[in-house]
C-alpha cells in the first residue's frame, strides 16, 4: 500500500488584456468571493507593520520608474476589493524575504542553433499557482507565473526574452535596500527586447536580496546575473561562446560573488553539479527530451524534488524556446508529464488544471552543509580566548555536516565562568552556532555535558584543547552515543506521557475535541524523536520526516490522518489509543532509566526520592509523577504508598505514593 501523503493543487491559467487599470480589475474578478485570498493580498508580510505614507510614496515612485503602469494596475485591483492601494501586499515587496529554492539553466546544444532556458520552481504545496497571459497596452505581452498577483516568478515576452531565477542565502555585509525579484522579473518581461536590456535593468534597479537570474533571448544570447543587494556581476553567453551553457541553483558561482555567499547546502551543490555535468557533456543530439529528463529525475540524478511537506517540492517546470518564442509548461512534478505548450500566435483562454502532488521524504543529507569550514572558524575564534581550555562539538555526528535549520552546538570548557556568558548565540556563514560555557570542575559529573546539549543528549567530540587531561576524559569508553540516545528517548517519553494525561482530561472530563487535538499534535515531535533514536539514527531536521521513513504506518495513523482528516470523536479516540499502545510496546526501552533505578531497589520508592535522583540526573523540568502513574496503570510497575516526613527533621509523618519494579516476579504475574 502506498502510504505517501498526496494533495491536489489547483493551477489557474488566466488571460489579462487591456489597460493597466483594467488588468487590475480583471485580477480582482478572478478571486471574487475568495475573501481569504484577498485578505492575504492586503496584509503586510509576516505580521510586519504597515508602510508609512512616506514609504509608500518612495516605493510607488520606484515602481513608476522601473515598472510603469503597475501602480495603476494595483489601483484597479484595490478599488474592486474596496481597499486602499497602499494596503496591497505588492508594496511590501521592497525589502522582502528570500526564497531559497529552484534550479535553472540555459543551454545551446553543440553544433545546433537552438537555445533553451529551463527551470524547476520548488516550494511547499500550500500555494495557489497562477499562470498568466498578460497583454497590457503599450507594454510587451508576456507569459509568466504570478507572485502576489502583480509580480512574476519567471516568464517569456513577445520578443522571446525569457527569465528564470533562484534565491541565494547571502552574508549581510552588503547593502540590502531594494526590490525583491518578482518586480525585477516583471520589469524585464514588460520592457526588455534582448538580453542586454534585461541585464541593464538588473544592474540599475535597487535589489534587496541575494538571487541568481538567467536570461535568454531570440538571438541565441543568454546571461547569468548574480545579485547580492548592491553587489552584482554577470557573465554573457553567445552562440559562438566556447561554453554553451549557464547553470544556477541556490549559491553563487561567479568568482567575484563568492565572498557574499554563505555555506552551500547539500541539495544546492548536488543540483548544480548534476546540471553542470549533464550540460557539459551534451552533444548535437541533446534535445528537449533530454532537458525534460534532467528536470524530472530526483536529486542527485536530476534536479526534481518532491519534499512538499518540508517546503521543497517541484510545483512547476518550464522550458523556454526563446528563438522560437514558445514555451512548455509542466503543472506539477515533471516526471508525470503534464506538459502544455504556449506561444504568442495561438489564442489562449482561461483554464484550470487540477494536479496531484505526492510527497517524498528527503534523504538525510538533503538539508546539510559541510561543517568543517564552520568548525574551523569557530575554533580559530575561540582559541584566542586564553581562559578557554577546550572546545566540544556537542553533536558528535556533526563532524562532517550540519543541518541548516538545526544549527551547531558547541560547549566551551573554561577555568572559571566569571566573565563568560553561560549561553551565547552567533551566526557563521549563515549557520546558527549556539555556544554553551561550563567549567573544568563541571566535568566531574559525566552527565553534566549531556544535559548541556541543546537538542540531543550526545556528549560530543573534543575538537580543540589546551589541556591534555581533557583529552583523556573524552577518551573514556562509556558508550556516549548509546547513553545519549537513552536520555533523549526517556525525556521525550516523559513529555509524551504528560501530554497523554492532559489529553485524557480534556477528552473524558471536558469533551473538548479541539483541545485534545492540539495536545495530540504537540506530542508528535516527542514520538518522532523516540522513533528516530530506536533506529540508531542521528537526530536532524526534519525529525518527523525521518520518523515517517522508519515507521510510516504508525505516523500516518497518528499524524497524517489527524491533520488531513476530519477532527471528530472517533479519530481522536483512535489516535490516543494508537499512541498509548506504541509507548507501552516500547516501554522497556524508552523508560529504561526509571525501570533500571526501581529494579535495583528492594522496596517501594517514594515519588520525591525518584524525582530527586532522576530529575537532576537527566535534566527533567517536571516531576516524574505522571510517568510513574501511567506505568502503573499499564501494570508495568507497582504502585503503593510509604510513610515519610515532609522534612528531614519533621515531626509529622505523611503517606506518599511509591513505586516498585521487579524484572522477575512482577512480570511473571503479568503472564510474561
Amino acid at each position: 500500500m502506498d502510504e505517501r501523503i498526496r494533495k491536489e493543487v489547483l493551477f489557474k491559467h488566466a488571460v489579462l488584456e487591456g489597460s493597466s487599470y483594467e488588468v487590475g480589475t480583471q485580477l480582482a474578478a478572478l478571486y471574487q468571493g475568495r475573501d481569504d485570498y484577498l485578505k492575504l493580498c492586503s496584509t503586510p508580510f509576516y505580521g510586519s507593520a504597515k508602510n508609512t505614507q512616506e514609504e509608500v510614496a518612495k516605493i510607488s515612485k520606484l515602481i513608476d520608474q522601473y515598472c510603469p503602469g503597475m501602480n495603476e494596475e494595483i489601483q484597479g485591483f484595490a478599488e474592486q476589493i474596496h481597499k486602499k492601494p497602499q494596503d496591497i501586499l505588492l508594496y511590501y515587496s521592497y525589502l522582502g524575504k528570500e526564497e531559497l529554492h529552484c534550479s535553472h539553466f540555459a543551454v545551446m546544444p553543440k553544433d545546433t542553433e537552438e537555445l533553451y532556458l529551463a527551470r524547476n520552481y520548488d516550494y511547499g504545496w500550500d500555494v495557489e499557482p497562477l499562470f498568466l497571459t498578460t497583454k497590457i497596452k503599450g507594454m510587451a505581452s508576456h507569459f509568466g507565473f504570478a507572485s502576489f498577483l502583480f509580480g512574476r516568478f519567471d516568464g517569456m515576452n513577445e520578443y522571446g526574452v525569457s527569465v528564470t531565477t533562484s534565491g541565494v542565502p547571502i552574508s549581510y555585509s552588503t547593502e540590502l535596500s531594494g526590490f525583491v525579484f518578482i518586480i525585477a522579473v516583471r520589469a524585464i518581461l514588460e520592457h526588455a527586447r534582448n538580453v542586454e536590456d534585461a541585464v541593464n535593468i538588473l544592474m540599475e534597479m535597487p535589489i534587496g536580496e541575494g538571487r541568481s537570474y538567467i536570461i535568454a533571448d531570440s538571438t541565441g544570447k543568454a546571461a547569468l546575473v548574480e545579485v547580492a543587494g548592491n553587489e552584482k556581476a554577470y557573465r554573457m553567453m553567445e552562440p559562438k561562446s566556447k561554453q554553451r551553457y549557464l547553470v544556477a541553483a541556490n549559491h553563487f558561482s561567479l568568482p567575484e560573488m563568492n565572498q557574499y555567499s554563505t555555506s552551500i547546502v547539500w541539495h544546492s551543490q548536488k543540483r548544480y553539479e548534476t546540471m553542470d555535468r549533464v550540460l557539459q557533456n551534451n552533444s548535437s543530439d541533446f534535445d528537449i527530451e533530454d532537458i525534460k529528463s534532467l528536470l524530472s529525475k530526483p536529486v542527485p540524478e536530476g534536479v526534481c524534488t518532491e519534499h512538499y511537506v518540508e517546503g521543497f517540492g517541484t510545483i512547476w517546470s518550464v522550458i523556454f524556446k526563446p528563438m522560437k518564442k514558445k514555451l512548455l509548461v509542466c503543472f506539477g512534478a515533471p516526471k508525470y508529464g503534464n506538459w502544455v505548450e504556449f506561444d504568442f500566435q495561438r489564442k489562449t483562454k482561461n483554464k484550470d488544471y487540477i494536479i496531484q502532488l505526492i510527497n517524498e521524504i528527503s534523504p538525510s543529507e538533503f538539508w546539510s552543509v559541510p561543517s568543517s569550514e564552520i568548525l574551523e572558524t569557530v575554533i580559530q575564534k575561540l582559541s584566542k580566548e586564553k581562559d578557554i581550555l577546550g572546545v566540544v562539538l556537542v553533536h558528535g555526528y556533526q563532524l562532517d555536516e550540519v543541518w541548516i535549520d538545526e544549527g551547531m552546538d558547541v560547549t566551551v570548557i573554561v577555568s572559571s565562568l566569571g566573565k563568560y556568558r553561560s549561553y551565547y548565540c552567533t551566526q557563521l556563514a549563515g549557520i546558527i552556532v549556539r555556544i554553551h560555557a561550563m567549567t573544568r570542575e563541571d566535568l566531574k559529573n559525566e552527565d553534566a555535558l549531556l544535559v548541556r546539549s541543546y537538542s540531543t543528549g550526545y556528549p560530543g567530540v573534543l575538537v580543540y584543547t589546551k589541556d591534555e587531561t581533557l583529552g583523556e576524559f573524552f577518551k573514556k569508553t562509556f558508550e556516549p552515543k548509546e547513553y545519549g540516545k537513552k536520555i533523549i528517548m526517556f525525556r521525550s517519553a516523559v513529555r509524551a506521557v504528560k501530554l497523554i494525561q492532559q489529553a485524557k482530561i480534556s477528552l473524558y472530563r471536558f469533551r473538548d475535541f479541539s483541545g485534545t487535538y492540539l495536545l495530540l499534535i504537540n506530542m508528535i515531535q516527542d514520538l518522532a524523536e523516540i522513533e528516530v533514536n530506536l533506529h540508531n539514527e542521528a537526530l536532524q531536521n526534519p525529525v518527523l520526516m525521518k520518523a515517517f521513513h522508519e515507521n510510516p504506518e504508525f505516523f500516518h495513523s497518528i499524524y497524517t490522518d489527524l491533520i488531513y482528516g476530519q477532527v471528530n470523536e472517533k479519530i481522536i479516540y483512535h489516535t490516543l489509543d494508537e499512541i498509548e499502545a506504541y509507548l507501552e510496546a516500547k516501554a522497556d526501552i524508552i523508560f529504561e532509566p526509571v525501570l533500571n533505578y526501581l529494579g535495583k531497589k528492594y522496596e517501594f520508592q517514594g515519588v520525591s526520592d525518584i524525582d530527586d535522583v532522576l530529575g537532576k540526573k537527566y535534566g527533567l523540568s517536571e516531576s516524574l509523577y505522571k510517568t510513574l502513574e501511567w506505568l502503573a496503570q499499564k501494570e508495568i510497575i507497582l504502585q503503593g504508598t510509604i510513610t515519610s516526613k515532609l522534612t528531614y527533621k519533621g515531626k509529622e509523618e505523611f503517606e506518599q505514593l511509591a513505586y516498585f519494579y521487579s524484572t522477575g516476579k512482577f512480570q511473571n504475574e503479568r503472564g510474561e
